[in-house]
């Protein structure tokens, strides 16, 4: 076997096979999974009460400019 390669990538290129075509990627469907548990509505209630809180008193002031006027 006598080749003149140009680098050491050409030479692992060749080796390892990276000049084959490489294979298509195809979609595939995955459908969605059930979850373990829900959060109940009492639960849901509350964190959207605690995270509406902090929007009027921490986000919003800091963030939130009034109108120019």
């Amino acid at each position: 076997m006598n080749h003149c390669f140009g680098s050491i990538t050409d030479l692992l290129a060749l080796y390892f096979g990276e000049d084959m075509p490489k294979q298509k990627k195809t979609w595939m469907y995955l459908p969605a999974r059930d979850p373990k548990s829900a959060a109940s509505a009492a639960t849901k209630a509350e964190v959207e009460k605690q995270a509406n809180e902090l929007i009027a008193s921490a986000l919003t002031p800091k963030h939130v400019e009034p109108p120019p006027g």
